[in-house]
């Protein structure tokens, strides 16, 4: 797991980026309704791709114009006015901003990128100033496009520093319709301790967002290259590292013999020694006593 994330920051650290912008930003205590605005704008979502999987269902031409009737169209315009009209009590009830894709990349940049791929990559670098009170509150983040579909979403943040990548499809055709593109971040501060008395904290960010060409097929060439490099000293210092661990394990593998070999040695010369001790003890004695007796039988006192 940490290699892919260590990969993942490689590739961020590796885009190139086209355009960025650095922002700080207080990040307010959501509306006292916005769990219950999130619940409604995951529901309006949820009723929009239930009508459209119904229709494209029921009709072979669910994306042109004459492949659904006009019942269905109106269907599909209220479910979409409905999902708007949440999503925009939900961008007033949550910190949001909003970065449109022209203003950083021009749509002829992404119009002439290789391999018939037609797309932005945007990075995402946020690091808080002081953390949540976990116990009243909870920090999220969602990004949205245009269409308001969650792009990336981010519950329960408890990091000082949130990285993400969004490789942002570009479906429109024309230059008008590009100009219309745009991201929305946006930060969820909910409360969620339910007594009157308690109050989440404001919280600053500091947030750059870089917008870059994916280039798939020579970006990724690059850096798979630099990578490999990456992974080339990283296997050589890994093999130094294992060569070194060896040698110490063969060192103290030695040691550890010599060492044995020493207390043996000792043990043995002890023992012998103690031994030695003791018979020399016991003939003392013996002598001793034979001595006494002979010398009681001398002068007849036995």
């Amino acid at each position: 797991m940490l290699g892919v994330q260590l990969v993942a920051m490689l590739v961020l650290l590796l885009l190139p980026c086209y355009a960025a912008v650095e922002v700080g930003k207080i990040i307010q205590v959501s509306g006292s309704n916005a769990v219950q605005i999130n619940s409604l704008v995951s529901q309006r979502r949820h009723e929009l791709n239930s009508l459209k999987d119904k229709i494209k269902g029921s009709s072979k031409g669910f994306f042109r114009s004459s492949g659904i009737s006009s019942s269905q169209r109106k269907e599909l315009d209220n479910a979409f006015e409905n999902l708007q009209s949440a999503v925009n009590d939900y961008l007033i009830c949550n910190t949001c901003l909003r970065y449109h894709l022209n203003d950083y990349v021009d749509f002829d940049e992404v119009d002439q990128s290789p391999g018939g791929y037609k797309g932005v990559m945007v990075a995402i670098n946020i690091r808080f100033q002081g953390e949540p009170d976990h116990k009243i509150q909870m920090l999220n983040l969602n990004v949205m496009d245009r269409d308001m579909n969650t792009l990336r979403k981010i519950s329960g943040i408890h990091e000082q520093a949130v990285h993400m990548a969004i490789d942002y499809s570009v479906l429109t055709k024309d230059r008008t319709s590009y100009s219309k593109e745009y991201i929305d971040i946006c930060f969820e501060n909910l409360k969620v301790d339910r007594s009157w008395n308690s109050k989440p904290r404001e919280i600053d960010a500091d947030m750059s967002i870089e917008f870059g060409m994916p280039s798939i097929a020579s970006i990724y060439k690059k850096s798979s290259e630099k990578i490999g490099k990456i992974q080339k000293k990283l296997l050589r210092a890994d093999t130094e590292l294992e060569a070194i661990v060896k040698q110490t394990l063969f060192t103290r593998a030695n040691a550890d013999n010599a060492l044995r070999d020493i207390n043996e040695d000792t043990y043995a010369k002890q023992t012998i020694l103690c031994t030695a001790t003791i018979v020399v003890y016991i003939i003392a004695s013996l002598c001793q006593t034979l001595w006494l007796k002979r010398y009681l039988r001398v002068h007849n006192y036995l």
